[in-house]
C-alpha cells in the first residue's frame, strides 16, 4: 500500500486522477493540499460542504470507486502531513497485510474503516484515519474531534506518549548514517568519514564527507557532535574502526546521533562487519553499543528505528541492508559494553573513582578522576596523573599499562611511591622479565625516573642513577635506555659514547620500542656512529610497529625527505597522523602545519587549529605561536585576541623569540593589550637578538614613531 499512497498523492499534485477519477474532483483539487496548516482548514471546510449540500449516503459512497479514491486520498494527505511535522515514519496497509504486520500484539477486522490502516513501526502505533473522514463526511456520531488539524495534534501526541519524537527519528537517521557508510564498505569502497545534520530553519539535510580520516577525523567528528555551530536539529557522524569484540579486533561502522533539543538524545553504536573470504559473502553482524544515555530499555525500543533505519537505505549498488544482514553473534548481549560495567585492572580489582595507580608503563603516580563510555566499546576510566595530565584510559590500557596501588588513598603520589619503594628493596637479581610491574627492577628504574624529573620525589639526578645502573644491570631495557642517553649526551655524567651506544644496542635488542626509535635517530642522523639510512629505515619501522610515537614521527620525516626510503608525501603525512595520534606534540604541530598549508593533504584551517590545540596541550612552544596567529586572525577558529594573546605570553615564558616579536606588533597596536611604544621597543628588541625577521625594521619604525609622539 506504500506505492499506492504514494501514487494517489503524486497524481493529485499534479492535477491528475487515479483509475475510476474523484469523488468531488474539481472540488478536491480546489482545496490545494499544498501541506499546509492552511490546507487542513480547508479540508474541513471542503468536507463541511458536502455533508451540508450532497448529504452522502456512507453505503453507497464508499462502494463507488470514486468516492473511495477521494477518503482514500485524503487519508494518505493527513498521514503524509504528520509524517512532514513530526519525522514519523508511516508504512501503509489493508487489512490483511495489516493483521500480517501487527499480528503479535493487535487484531484487524475486515470494516469499512480497516481498508487503510496507518503503520507507526518505530512506536508500534497503528492509525485508521478513516475512522476520522467517516465520521466528518457522513455524521456517524463516533465522537471524533472537529478539525482535521486537531486530529493530527491528537496522533502526534499520541506517537510522544512515552519518547519524544525527535528521539525515534534520532535512532533511525543513526541508521541511516551507519547504512550508507556500510554501503561503501560493503562494495569494496574507502568508507570515508561522514557528517549529516538537519538545517534549523526546515527540513534540507546537509551532508559533508571528510577528505581524510583516522583519529584527527574522529575528533573533528566527535567536536563537530560537540559544538553544533549550525544550531542544527540533529547531527550524526559516521566511520570506519575497528573494536574489540569477544577478544579479537573486527571492522566496524561506528555511528553516533545527536539531538539539541530540551530532551537531547546521543547514540553511539558499533556495527560490526565481517570481509567476503572464500565461499562466506561479506556479512553485518549484530551491533554493540557504546555509549546511550537513555535507560536501557529505552535504548532497545529505539533500537528498532536504528535497524528499521539501516534497512532503509538502498545501496548505490542496488542491494541494501537486508542483502548482507547476518546477525551473527558472537558476544552475549546486545549491550556489551553501555550497561557500565566498570572496567578491571591486570591484577582483577575492579576500578574505581579515587583509585591510586603508576600510569605509562607503571611510572607515573596518577588518581582515577571518572569513569566514562571509552572509544574500544568498553568502560573507560579518566586519570589526572603527576605530570599534571588529565586523560582517558581505555580497558585494554588498563590491563596492559597499568598497575592498582590503593584505593582512595589521602594522598595518591606518597601511596605510589610507597608502593614502588617496597618493591625495590628487594635484592636485584636478573629474572625473566625484568621489565615486569612491581618487579624489582622495574620499581628501581620507576624511582630513579622520578627523581631524575623531580616528580612526586625531589629532583635528584645524582641518586637516580645508582638505581638505574642497578635495574639495567638485571636487564631492564627502560633503564639501560636512561643510561645510554645520559652516557651519549653527558648528561650528570661524564660524556662516554661508546658505553651509551652500547647499552642502546643493549635495549633495542631486547626489542623495547623507545631504544630502538632512539637508535634508528641515531643510525639516520650519524652523528655518534656510522650512518646508515636503510638500517635506520628498518629499525625506525619496528619501534612504529611496536606504537612508539618517537619512531613513527621519525620514519615519516624519512619518507618526507626520501632518505633511505623513496620519497612518499602520502606515507609521510599517515604516520605523522599516527604519531600525532599517540600524543607526540612535534608529529601534531607539523600535521598542522600541513594542515594549514594544504601541504600533502586537503587544506583545512580548523583540522590545523586541533592539531595544534592538542600540540599546545603539550607544552609544544611553536604550536602556541601558531594556534595564537589562527586566533588572531580568525583562521580555523573564532576570532580571539585574548586567547592569541594569552598563548603569546605562554610560548614568551618558554623564551621564543617569534613570541616576543608578536607581542611588541600587539602592544605597539593597541591590539588586545594596552598600547605601549616603550614596551613594544623592549619586546621587539628580544625578537631582534635572537634574529626573528623584520624585528629590526620594526624596531626602526617603532623609533620614529615614539619620536613623533614626543615632539606632538
Amino acid at each position: 500500500m506504500n506505492d499506492v499512497a504514494r501514487l494517489f498523492l503524486e497524481t493529485y499534485a499534479r492535477g491528475g486522477e487515479v483509475d475510476g477519477g474523484w469523488k468531488f474532483g474539481r472540488a478536491l483539487q480546489q482545496a490545494q493540499l499544498d501541506y499546509s496548516e492552511d490546507s487542513l482548514q480547508r479540508i474541513d471546510l471542503l468536507l463541511k460542504a458536502i455533508r451540508e449540500r450532497a448529504s452522502p449516503r456512507h453505503d453507497e459512497f464508499i462502494a463507488d470507486a470514486q468516492g473511495r479514491n477521494f477518503i482514500s486520498v485524503l487519508a494518505f494527505y493527513l498521514m503524509a502531513v504528520l509524517s512532514r511535522r513530526t519525522g514519523a515514519e508511516i508504512e501503509w496497509h489493508d487489512a490483511r497485510s495489516a493483521r500480517e504486520a501487527v499480528s503479535e500484539w493487535a487484531n484487524i477486522d475486515e470494516t469499512p474503516f480497516t481498508r487503510l490502516v496507518a503503520l507507526a513501526p518505530d512506536q508500534g502505533l497503528l492509525f485508521l484515519p478513516l475512522v476520522w473522514l467517516h465520521d466528518r463526511l457522513f455524521s456517524l456520531g463516533l465522537g471524533q474531534v472537529e478539525t482535521a488539524s486537531d486530529y493530527l495534534r491528537s496522533v502526534a501526541q499520541e506517537l510522544e506518549y512515552d519518547l519524544p519524537m525527535a528521539w525515534w527519528n534520532a535512532a533511525r537517521l543513526l541508521g541511516v548514517a551507519a547504512s550508507t557508510l556500510m554501503s561503501r564498505v560493503a562494495e569494496g569502497h574507502v568508507a570515508m568519514p561522514q557528517l549529516a545534520w538537519q538545517h534549523p530553519r526546515g527540513p534540507r539535510v546537509q551532508t559533508q564527507t571528510l577528505a581524510y580520516d583516522g583519529p584527527d577525523a574522529v575528533a573533528h567528528g566527535e567536536a563537530a557532535l560537540a559544538d553544533n555551530r549550525e544550531q542544527a536539529v540533529w547531527r550524526t557522524f559516521a566511520h570506519d574502526t575497528w573494536i574489540h569484540s569477544s577478544g579479537r579486533r573486527v571492522r566496524a561502522i561506528s555511528a553516533t546521533v545527536q539531538t539539541y533539543d530540551r530532551t537531547p538524545l546521543r547514540l553511539r553504536m558499533a556495527f560490526r562487519h565481517e570481509p567476503a573470504a572464500g565461499d562466506m559473502p561479506f556479512a553485518i553482524l549484530d551491533p554493540s553499543v557504546w555509549e546511550f544515555n537513555v535507560p536501557e530499555e529505552t535504548f532497545l525500543r529505539l533500537n528498532t528505528a536504528v535497524q528499521r533505519g539501516a534497512r532503509s537505505v538502498r545501496w548505490p549498488s542496488g542491494r541494501s541492508w537486508a542483502d548482507f544482514w547476518a546477525g551473527r553473534r558472537d558476544v552475549p548481549s546486545l549491550l556489551p559494553a553501555a550497561v557500565g560495567v566498570p572496567p578491571a585492572y591486570r591484577t582483577g580489582e575492579q576500578v574505581r573513582k579515587g583509585d591510586a595507580v603508576l600510569t605509562d608503563g607503571a611510572l607515573y603516580p596518577a588518581r582515577v578522576v571518572q569513569l566514562e563510555p571509552g572509544p574500544d566499546g568498553h568502560m573507560a576510566c579518566v586519570l589526572l596523573d603527576v605530570r599534571g595530565s588529565r586523560r582517558t584510559a581505555t580497558a585494554s590500557q588498563l590491563r596492559d599499562d597499568m598497575v592498582f596501588v590503593s584505593r582512595s588513598p589521602a594522598d595518591h603520589l606518597g601511596a605510589c611511591v610507597a608502593w614502588l619503594q617496597s618493591h625495590a628493596l628487594k635484592p636485584v637479581r636478573r629474572v625473566t622479565d625484568p621489565n615486569a610491574f612491581g618487579g624489582t627492577a622495574h620499581a628501581c628504574f620507576a624511582l630513579g625516573n622520578l627523581m631524575w624529573q623531580g616528580l612526586a620525589l625531589p629532583k635528584d639526578r645524582a641518586s637516580a642513577l645508582p638505581l638505574w645502573q642497578g635495574a639495567a644491570n638485571a636487564g631492564n631495557p627502560a633503564a639501560e635506555l636512561a643510561l645510554a642517553i645520559a652516557f651519549l649526551e653527558g648528561d650528570t655524567v661524564m660524556a662516554d659514547v661508546p658505553k651509551g651506544l652500547a647499552l642502546l644496542r643493549s635495549a633495542a635488542g631486547r626489542g623495547h620500542a623507545p631504544a630502538l626509535a632512539r637508535l634508528g635517530q641515531e643510525l639516520e642522523t650519524g652523528l655518534r656512529l656510522p650512518g646508515d639510512a636503510a638500517q635506520a629505515v628498518s629499525v625506525l619501522t619496528r619501534a612504529a610497529e611496536a606504537g612508539n610515537a618517537h619512531g613513527t614521527y621519525r620514519l615519516a620525516w624519512m619518507h618526507r625527505i626520501g632518505k633511505g626510503v623513496k620519497h612518499d608525501m602520502a606515507r609521510c603525512v599517515a604516520l605523522l597522523s599516527q604519531a600525532a595520534a599517540d600524543d607526540y606534540a612535534q608529529a601534531q604541530y607539523e600535521l598542522a602545519m600541513h594542515c594549514s598549508t594544504g601541504d600533502g593533504v586537503p587544506q583545512d584551517d580548523e583540522r590545523a587549529a586541533y592539531w595544534l590545540e592538542r600540540a599546545v596541550q603539550g607544552g609544544h612552544g611553536e604550536a602556541m605561536i601558531m594556534l595564537a596567529g589562527k586566533c588572531e586572525r580568525g583562521r580555523g577558529v573564532p576570532q580571539d585576541l585574548e586567547k592569541a594573546v594569552a598563548l603569546y605570553k605562554r610560548a614568551a615564558d618558554k623564551r621564543i623569540p617569534a613570541a616576543f616579536y608578536h607581542l611588541g606588533v600587539l602592544t605597539a597596536d593597541g591590539r588586545g593589550l594596552d598600547r605601549d611604544l616603550r614596551e613594544a621597543m623592549r619586546l621587539m628588541t628580544l625578537a631582534a637578538k635572537d634574529g626573528v625577521h623584520d624585528a629590526r625594521e620594526q624596531l626602526q619604525d617603532l623609533s620614529l614613531a615614539m619620536t613623533r609622539e614626543s615632539r606632538g
